[in-house]
């Protein structure tokens, strides 16, 4: 079943914000993980030690959502931003979930070809869905829009909000402007972030709000009001908020990168397989043997489509490897993003065989 959607987007004002006519119905909520390939996947674990129901399994307990004090800006709780208290500095959101967001490389236009999103609708932590959006002919526009979800508890009014909420915008932002305000914004696992409100006179509304990366990044060198800085990245939307999350800060002459991170898992190699069941054809699974100071579980990691991982993986490699945690039903694993080997980092290729070039 094709899961490909398209959307016929029209510009209206901004650089960013479009109208959409849906070209066709929506799909249902059709599994990533045909039950074929994971009961493939569960059968390469040894007797009892792949533990669906370990709270402690790869020590993710820090990454659940905390729970609105106000949850007026989002009645369904879904994607969790809004307010922690009194409103007396409600230019943005006090709390929000950045990580939601993986965009592909950026292309010699300065579009990105493609961006995935994950939502965890049940707050545990773990990402219950996934959709793939891909601007296939470079113009600047997601015009392709793929959903697969992870669990079978996802429900119809999930899923529509997922596409409610699609990116439409692929271009990179370049933006130059004064800091008017700045603000520290609890994100997922209890961290912060620095987001700054420009005073942007080239944009629309004179002003723009951007997430400069963790407060923890910034100690030694932390714009502050006043400063004038130059930010570069993709521009999504938060609730009924736009923010520019980025990729890189200019000042004074001196360009800092962000590091914006999913997860990351150091651990050795004990087999690779392949699965040929997955929605987007064979994918390359690795079961790695996490490297933790107490324990050493055993963790099933998805390297994406077989043919485009550009590394061999063998047996006693020890790697490291980022991405972002999913539950199928009751069980998890990695959807890997990036593979570290020393120096050499190679990113995982999950575009839709449709943007391919």
């Amino acid at each position: 079943m094709s899961m490909l959607k398209h959307l016929a987007c029209a510009l209206l004002a901004g650089p960013a914000i479009f109208a959409c006519a849906l070209a066709a119905d929506f799909p249902k909520n059709t599994p990533y993980y045909e039950k074929d390939a994971w009961y493939d996947i569960t059968e390469w674990f040894d007797g009892n030690d792949y533990n669906p129901t370990d709270e402690a399994w790869w020590r993710w307990d820090d990454e659940t959502y905390q729970q609105s004090k106000d949850t007026a800006t989002d009645i369904d709780n879904d994607f969790w931003y809004g307010y922690s208290g009194d409103r007396d500095d409600d230019w943005y959101y006090d709390y929000y979930d950045p990580y939601v967001y993986d965009f592909g490389p950026l292309g010699t236009n300065r579009n990105y070809s493609y961006v995935t999103r994950y939502y965890d609708f049940d707050k545990d932590g773990f990402y219950d869905s996934y959709a793939l959006i891909s601007d296939r002919n470079g113009d600047g526009r997601f015009e392709d829009y793929q959903y697969y979800s992870f669990s079978n508890k996802v429900t119809d009014t999930q899923r529509k909000g997922a596409e409610e909420s699609a990116l439409q915008d692929s271009r990179d932002q370049k933006v130059t402007g004064k800091i008017e305000k700045t603000k520290m914004v609890q994100v997922r696992g209890g961290k912060k972030h620095l987001v700054v409100r420009l005073e942007a006179p080239d944009q629309k509304d004179k002003s723009l709000i951007a997430d400069l990366g963790s407060s923890e990044d910034w100690k030694d060198q932390s714009p502050s009001s006043g400063d004038r800085i130059t930010v570069m990245g993709p521009r999504v939307q938060i609730g009924k908020q736009w923010i520019l999350i980025a990729r890189s800060v200019e000042q004074d002459g001196k360009t800092t990168k962000v590091k914006r991170g999913s997860r990351t898992l150091r651990g050795e190699v004990l087999s690779t397989h392949r699965t040929k069941t997955m929605r987007d054809g064979e994918h390359l699974i690795a079961i790695v043997q996490a490297n933790q100071k107490d324990q050493k579980p055993k963790i099933a990691v998805d390297l994406g489509p077989a043919d485009r991982l550009k590394m061999d993986l063998k047996r006693g490699d020890t790697l490291t490897f980022s991405g972002y945690p999913v539950k199928i039903n009751d069980r998890r694993l990695m959807m890997a993003r990036t593979v570290e080997d020393g120096d050499k980092v190679v990113h995982v290729d999950r575009s839709s065989k449709s943007t391919k070039k």
